[in-house]
Protein backbone atom coordinates (compact mmCIF):
# COMPACT_ATOMS: atom_id res chain seq x y z
CA UNK A 1 0.00 0.00 0.00
CA UNK A 2 2.80 2.40 0.07
CA UNK A 3 2.80 4.89 -2.69
CA UNK A 4 5.59 5.26 -5.76
CA UNK A 5 6.40 8.33 -7.34
CA UNK A 6 8.48 7.62 -10.90
CA UNK A 7 7.84 10.92 -13.31
CA UNK A 8 8.37 9.30 -16.43
CA UNK A 9 6.13 7.74 -19.46
CA UNK A 10 7.14 4.29 -19.09
CA UNK A 11 9.24 2.30 -16.11
CA UNK A 12 9.32 -0.51 -13.84
CA UNK A 13 8.01 -0.49 -10.05
CA UNK A 14 9.42 -3.43 -8.21
CA UNK A 15 7.01 -4.02 -4.92
CA UNK A 16 8.34 -5.40 -1.44
CA UNK A 17 7.85 -9.47 -0.64
CA UNK A 18 5.09 -8.60 2.01
CA UNK A 19 2.81 -11.53 2.15
CA UNK A 20 -0.52 -11.32 0.22
CA UNK A 21 -2.92 -13.96 1.13
CA UNK A 22 -4.97 -15.65 -1.43
CA UNK A 23 -7.86 -13.37 -3.07
CA UNK A 24 -6.51 -9.93 -0.93
CA UNK A 25 -5.98 -7.23 -3.29
CA UNK A 26 -3.29 -4.34 -2.16
CA UNK A 27 -3.80 -0.93 -3.81
CA UNK A 28 -0.85 1.77 -4.25
CA UNK A 29 -1.10 5.08 -5.96
CA UNK A 30 1.50 5.77 -8.86
CA UNK A 31 2.34 9.55 -8.28
CA UNK A 32 3.45 10.64 -11.81
CA UNK A 33 3.64 14.07 -13.17
CA UNK A 34 2.83 12.33 -17.21
CA UNK A 35 -0.31 11.52 -16.30
CA UNK A 36 -3.11 13.62 -17.52
CA UNK A 37 -7.21 12.41 -16.62
CA UNK A 38 -7.80 11.79 -20.03
CA UNK A 39 -4.92 9.55 -20.28
CA UNK A 40 -4.77 5.12 -20.64
CA UNK A 41 -1.95 3.67 -17.90
CA UNK A 42 -1.18 0.63 -18.33
CA UNK A 43 0.51 -2.23 -16.36
CA UNK A 44 1.30 -5.78 -16.14
CA UNK A 45 3.37 -8.01 -14.36
CA UNK A 46 7.07 -8.32 -15.52
CA UNK A 47 8.34 -10.87 -13.26
CA UNK A 48 9.55 -13.98 -13.94
CA UNK A 49 7.88 -17.56 -14.17
CA UNK A 50 7.49 -17.78 -10.02
CA UNK A 51 4.38 -15.60 -10.45
CA UNK A 52 3.40 -16.48 -13.87
CA UNK A 53 -0.62 -16.83 -13.52
CA UNK A 54 -0.61 -15.50 -9.46
CA UNK A 55 -1.38 -11.60 -9.96
CA UNK A 56 -4.01 -9.81 -11.60
CA UNK A 57 -3.22 -6.03 -12.09
CA UNK A 58 -5.62 -3.41 -12.42
CA UNK A 59 -5.51 0.61 -12.46
CA UNK A 60 -8.19 2.62 -11.85
CA UNK A 61 -8.47 6.38 -10.51
CA UNK A 62 -6.67 8.12 -13.53
CA UNK A 63 -6.54 11.80 -12.43
CA UNK A 64 -4.04 14.51 -13.51
CA UNK A 65 -0.89 13.50 -12.01
CA UNK A 66 -1.91 10.02 -10.16
CA UNK A 67 -3.58 6.44 -10.93
CA UNK A 68 -4.22 3.87 -8.67
CA UNK A 69 -2.69 0.34 -9.18
CA UNK A 70 -4.47 -2.56 -7.63
CA UNK A 71 -2.49 -6.21 -7.21
CA UNK A 72 -5.04 -9.19 -6.87
CA UNK A 73 -3.40 -12.41 -5.39
CA UNK A 74 -5.34 -15.29 -7.30
CA UNK A 75 -2.88 -17.80 -6.91
CA UNK A 76 -4.69 -20.10 -4.21
CA UNK A 77 -2.50 -19.61 -1.19
CA UNK A 78 -0.72 -17.00 0.45
CA UNK A 79 2.51 -15.45 -1.76
CA UNK A 80 5.83 -13.84 -0.77
CA UNK A 81 6.80 -12.29 -4.14
CA UNK A 82 9.21 -9.12 -5.04
CA UNK A 83 6.60 -8.47 -8.18
CA UNK A 84 7.88 -6.54 -10.57
CA UNK A 85 5.56 -4.35 -12.79
CA UNK A 86 6.02 -2.76 -16.12
CA UNK A 87 3.76 0.13 -16.69
CA UNK A 88 3.40 2.82 -19.72
CA UNK A 89 1.03 5.89 -20.00
CA UNK A 90 -0.62 6.22 -23.19
CA UNK A 91 -2.09 9.93 -24.21
CA UNK A 92 -5.11 9.96 -25.11
CA UNK A 93 -7.84 12.77 -25.69
CA UNK A 94 -11.73 12.58 -25.27
CA UNK A 95 -13.82 13.16 -27.88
Amino acid sequence: GTAVTLNKISGEIVMDDAALADDATAVFTLTNSTIAATDVVIVNVASGVAVAGSYQVTVGAVAAGSCSISVLNVSGGSRTDTIKLNFAVITAVKT
